[in-house]
């Protein structure tokens, strides 16, 4: 007669998904600065300084913010489309900003690299949590 533990299969503890501290600060923050930026939006709309702001930049910034935050809280809950959307949200929005000529223009270069580059450092060795 065999022992009990050959015939049962040895159960592994699930992986613990550990965000790390800079990941989940870069993210908290990340969110609460697209939170306030879309109340200053709303806020803006009602302005009258709006009037020279091209007629779809509203739409198209508060349309970006909010996905933003979609994708901050997916990458939070780590799925990988909200990783991938939150790349694309940033990359998004400082070419449409340098493309509208709102902003300065070396800030939006800056931003259009070190934004994904940071956001690269600090997920690729945890790709594999990703959903």
């Amino acid at each position: 007669m065999e022992p009990n533990w050959v015939k049962e299969p040895m159960e592994l503890p699930p992986v613990e998904k550990e965000r790390g501290g800079c990941l989940s600060i870069y993210l908290v923050v990340g969110l609460g600065a697209a939170v306030v930026a879309l109340f200053l939006f709303l806020g803006l709309a009602s302005d009258s300084r709006a009037r020279f702001l091209p007629p779809s930049y509203l739409i198209v910034t508060l349309a970006v913010t909010v996905a933003y935050i979609v994708f901050t809280y997916q990458t939070w809950n780590w799925k990988r489309w909200g990783l991938y959307g939150l790349y694309a949200t940033m990359i998004i929005s400082n070419v449409y900003d340098l493309v509208v000529g709102i902003s300065d223009p070396g800030r939006n270069i800056l931003q259009l690299f070190v934004q994904p580059l940071i956001l690269y450092l600090l997920t690729y060795k945890k790709m594999e949590y990703f959903e």
